[in-house]
């Protein structure tokens, strides 16, 4: 998906602990959905790491499946991690289907 300049908007417009590195070049000029492979239902996609802390979390763009809904939200990242302890998933809270690191571990 394309990332129009009112996601990007959007996306610099959230109190950002990072606002000294925030500009329009970190914001993507397109995503894919990251959750798992799925062919109905939201999709989601990292726009902006809005700080350092789990709590400061990120701007998503989220969309159904044909291109319709797009919304950017702010929304922390998951607190998961692996059972060895080496990896945290990257995807935002209550995202749907397995953690990130699933696949690596």
């Amino acid at each position: 998906m394309d990332v129009s300049d009112g996601m990007r908007e959007a996306a610099l417009a959230f109190p950002n602990s990072r606002s000294n590195e925030a500009d329009e070049s970190t914001v993507p000029d397109s995503v894919a959905c990251e959750l798992y492979k799925h062919p109905h239902g939201e999709h989601v996609a990292l726009l902006l790491d809005l700080g350092p802390n789990d709590e400061d979390g990120a701007a998503w763009v989220t969309w159904c499946t044909d291109g319709s809904d797009v919304k950017v939200r702010r929304k922390p990242y998951c607190a998961s991690k692996s059972p060895s302890g080496k990896d945290v998933c990257w995807l935002h809270t209550q995202h749907r289907g397995g953690c990130s690191w699933e696949r690596y571990e």
